[in-house]
């Protein structure tokens, strides 16, 4: 008897590499919003190309194995740490290649712990700009980077690297309280250079 057949592994399944594909997607994804728009950054805000994300993702993967000397991250995922320093490669590979500024926020950076209205509140704010985009870490068990692409009342849609199409938000008492780490969301804004 032939047991049930396998599934394929995907992102995440031996990897911890959220982290570094939540980068990438951000950046695409602000890119197609800033070419909504029709601005004059209309050439350079075009989305990135396979090539062009491929070396991204390298450039990326760099930083991660200067900054840890190790393999580790890539297997265990990435700390709030190593993020804002892949951030950080990700804005000067931008304005080596397309000329365009990276500027990012933190806006609950001290806060442990905060009312999930507010954070979904900053989130829509922000997402309501052309080239904006917002990355998220959502807490155990979970343990993953995401992109927040829209906010409603009741969930939040995303651009997930897992193929998740959206976050149910829990309401007061749903004993999800702790679903997001406010310190953990990076609110990306792409600029022409001043």
């Amino acid at each position: 008897m032939v047991g049930q057949r396998p599934r394929p592994l995907v992102q995440g399944d031996l990897d911890g590499l959220c982290g570094v594909y939540s980068v990438v997607n951000s950046l695409d994804w602000a890119l197609h919003t800033r070419r909504a728009v029709g601005d004059n950054l209309s050439r350079k805000a075009r989305r990135l190309r396979e090539r062009e994300r491929t070396e991204l993702f390298i450039a990326l993967l760099t930083v991660l194995f200067e900054r840890r000397k190790q393999a580790r991250p890539i297997a265990d995922g990435i700390s709030s740490i190593d993020l804002a320093y892949v951030i950080r490669r990700s804005a000067a590979w931008l304005r080596t290649h397309r000329g365009l500024d990276l500027t990012v926020k933190r806006p609950f950076y001290r806060y442990r712990r905060l009312r999930l209205s507010r954070i979904a509140a900053q989130l829509a704010d922000h997402l309501a700009e052309p080239g904006c985009s917002a990355i998220i870490g959502i807490e155990p068990p979970w343990d993953h980077w995401t992109v927040v692409i829209g906010v409603t009342e009741n969930r939040l849609t995303l651009f997930d690297s897992g193929g998740s199409i959206h976050l149910l938000l829990p309401r007061p008492g749903d004993g999800q309280a702790n679903l997001l780490r406010p310190s953990s969301v990076f609110l990306l804004t792409l600029t022409a250079p001043k």
